[in-house]
C-alpha cells in the first residue's frame, strides 16, 4: 500500500484542506441572490459574483470555484500550500460549528445536506 506523505504540486497550483460544503451553481445559489435583494447588495444577475457576495456575509469564508463539476466549496480552510502542506490538528467539532460557516446558513438559509472535510488542488 502507497502512503502519501504530502500534496504534490508545481508553481502554478496550490492544495487545500477546506471543512465546509458543496454547493451548486444552479438552483442553489437562488437563496443567495435572494439574500443579496432582500439587503439591497447590487450585483449583475447574469455575472453573478458569488465571491465577492460571500466576502459581504463573513471575510473569513473561503470559496473555490469547480468548473469542472459546476459548483464551488464554500468553507472554513484548514491548510492550503504551494507545497508541502504543514501538519495541522483541527478539532472536528469545532468545525461543525465555525462562525463563519453558521453565519453564511444563517442569514441566506441555505441548508447544506453535510458540512465535510473537501481536499483537493487549484489553480493559483
Amino acid at each position: 500500500m502507497k502512503i502519501r506523505h504530502g500534496f504534490v504540486s508545481n508553481s502554478s497550483t496550490s492544495s487545500f484542506v477546506v471543512a465546509g460544503f458543496r454547493i451548486g451553481k444552479g438552483d442553489d445559489l437562488d437563496k443567495f441572490k435572494k439574500y443579496a435583494k432582500d439587503n439591497n447588495i447590487e450585483f449583475d444577475d447574469e455575472d453573478f459574483d458569488f465571491y465577492e457576495l460571500l466576502e459581504k456575509i463573513h471575510d473569513e469564508i473561503w470559496v473555490w470555484e469547480d468548473y469542472e463539476n459546476n459548483l464551488y466549496v464554500v468553507g472554513e480552510c484548514i491548510t492550503e500550500g504551494d507545497d508541502f502542506l504543514e501538519f495541522t490538528h483541527t478539532d472536528l467539532q469545532d468545525i461543525g460549528c465555525s462562525e463563519a460557516l453558521q453565519k453564511v446558513m444563517e442569514i441566506t438559509g441555505y441548508d447544506p445536506p453535510a458540512i465535510e472535510i473537501i481536499t483537493g488542488t487549484r489553480d493559483c
